[in-house]
């Protein structure tokens, strides 16, 4: 369907001591030919068009105890499906806590727990 489909990647990270990462990326999609756009009940609304979705993420994080690890990411998406282009920015924050059990035979197990909050801008 999408022979001549495309995606790009780039990032780059940095750490800066041992508490604190900061990384960017960019994704980039496009359809590389012209497709037909569809409404939802399958009529054609437009033709000739190549659909592109480009992704830039900035993310930080951080370990500020043992165990514990923050990360946030800040995302800017870019939809471009006809002539005209929408932007949105969203971001995500994340915590993660390992804990460390002892079984019979004194080995430590590391189990993860987390939760993460997702808010569309």
């Amino acid at each position: 369907m999408l022979e001549n489909a495309q995606y790009s990647f780039i990032s780059a990270g940095y750490n800066f001591h041992q508490y604190l990462t900061i990384g960017m990326s960019s994704n980039h999609f496009t359809a590389g030919q012209e497709v037909d756009v569809e409404d939802f009940e399958g009529n054609i609304i437009s033709t000739g068009h190549i659909p592109t979705n480009t992704l830039y993420s900035l993310n930080i994080s951080s370990q500020p105890l043992p165990d514990l690890y923050v990360g946030l990411n800040v995302n800017h998406l870019i939809r471009k499906i006809t002539d005209e282009s929408a932007g949105t920015f969203y971001f995500d924050f994340g915590v993660i806590k390992k804990n460390r059990i002892r079984t019979k035979n004194s080995l430590t197990s590391r189990h993860q727990f987390g939760g993460k909050y997702h808010k569309p801008a």
